[in-house]
């Protein structure tokens, strides 16, 4: 656990100085926010930028179970 929080994290530090590479999160483009997100791994990350922050504002596990 501690290694996906790790590269969760890494992911988070990246984003202070490469937000503006990063897409629009078109499921929340509707509020008008601007949140945009990264994927790491089996991770999406939507964060928030508001003046010189960077809010994380939801983690997601992106993993598909398989149906029997």
């Amino acid at each position: 656990m501690s290694e996906i929080r790790d590269r969760v994290l890494d992911e988070g530090d990246s984003l202070e100085s490469n937000y503006q590479i990063y897409p629009i999160e078109e499921a929340l483009e509707h509020l008008g926010l601007g949140h945009k997100r990264a994927i790491e791994g089996h991770f999406k990350i939507i964060f928030l930028i508001e003046g010189d922050l960077i809010y994380i504002t939801d983690l997601l596990m992106l993993v598909k179970i398989q149906q029997k």
